[in-house]
């Protein structure tokens, strides 16, 4: 066994005596004796039916789960999506924090995009070595729509990561590795240059000065059909800046079918995502909020609205938002099946 790996087993059996409430899994190693096909960042999942190489090292929860209002989240801690961020895109103590896989979850990592049957929220990671290097797929049940929930699923690098996600501002260094992704999208990183260095953790689709909730002034369940010119130069105003201050762009050109384009945008490509402009008069988003009697909840558009701009849904996604009636043309286009991003994204039905 090379000196490394006996050295990260060591380390796992050390963690595994530090978590009373928790107890290791392992897979059983496929036929042939190799770990799973590693994927890139992005793509399939690794082939479960492989099998892996002291494949979980990620301790399975009691099922005790954490209350984050309208979702329950067993493999975290602390506060639901969404709250507790730091302004600077740094995730503070009181974030979620992935700290272990359920019991449901599934004994190899899932495909990626495929359907799951857990509850909404729930991660699921798995780490293991292939070929003398460290791997990890982080997996998250999400929401596609009201009726379908599916993984969303990374993976990354990564020799001698904790298998819980770090709390930030502890100590590092000893540990010898440098970075570290946790579902849902975390990234972890410790500067090996600095013997006293501290975890540093961030969420992957924050940016500093970037908004957490909708505007407080715009009821959530108000129908977008319902907005009143004020609270629709409200809500046009809160999403021209919400990834952080923003001025107001002067009119422009409207093509023939009552199109403005070249508005600039922001996507998220992923099952539970779409895209958006965003460098738009506030006067065009008013007008397309009033083209169409939209079905939607001002809620469900600001969950949309904050899961584009994050690319994590903000709780559910566009999913909901996309159902609802008369909503084709209000703000969002969808990112999957588009022929020409470039040209729909960055457009606004203003007539």
């Amino acid at each position: 066994m090379l000196d490394k790996e006996r050295i990260m087993r060591k380390l796992v059996l050390a963690a595994s005596l530090l978590l009373p409430a928790c107890m290791h899994t392992r897979v059983d190693v496929g036929a042939d004796g190799g770990g799973p096909t590693t994927p890139n960042a992005g793509d399939a999942a690794p082939n479960p039916s492989r099998g892996m190489v002291d494949a979980n090292f990620t301790p399975t929860c009691r099922d005790t789960p954490v209350d984050g209002g309208d979702l329950t989240m067993p493999n975290t801690e602390d506060a639901a999506p969404g709250t507790g961020r730091a302004g600077d895109g740094g995730l503070t103590d009181t974030d979620p924090r992935f700290t272990c896989n359920e019991s449901s979850c599934p004994a190899s990592p899932p495909e990626f995009d495929s359907v799951c049957n857990v509850r909404e929220w729930q991660s699921c990671a798995y780490r293991w070595s292939e070929n003398g290097e460290g791997r990890y797929v982080g997996c998250t049940c999400f929401e596609k729509n009201s009726s379908v929930r599916m993984w969303d699923c990374r993976s990354a690098g990564g020799y001698g990561c904790p298998s819980q996600q770090p709390i930030p501002g502890t100590s590092c260094y000893s540990l010898g590795t440098s970075g570290c992704s946790y579902p849902p999208h975390v990234s972890c990183g410790c500067n090996l240059n600095d013997p006293g260095a501290l975890w540093r953790c961030e969420d992957q689709g924050t940016v500093p000065g970037q908004a957490t909730a909708g505007p407080a002034s715009v009821p959530d369940g108000k129908k977008v059909k319902e907005l009143t010119d004020a609270e629709a130069q409200t809500w046009c105003g809160w999403l021209l800046n919400i990834n952080g201050p923003r001025a107001n762009p002067p009119e422009g050109p409207v093509s023939g079918d009552g199109y403005a384009t070249n508005l600039g945008y922001v996507t998220s490509p992923r099952f539970y995502g779409a895209c958006m402009p965003n460098t738009f008069p506030i006067s065009y988003c008013v007008a397309n909020l009033k083209i169409a009697p939209c079905e939607a909840t001002i809620a469900e558009m600001n969950d949309c609205a904050l899961t584009v701009a994050r690319d994590l849904p903000s709780p559910h996604g566009c999913g909901r938002f996309q159902e609802r009636a008369h909503c084709e043309d209000t703000i969002f286009h969808p990112t999957l099946g588009t022929a020409d991003a470039s040209v729909s994204c960055g457009s606004l039905k203003v007539r």
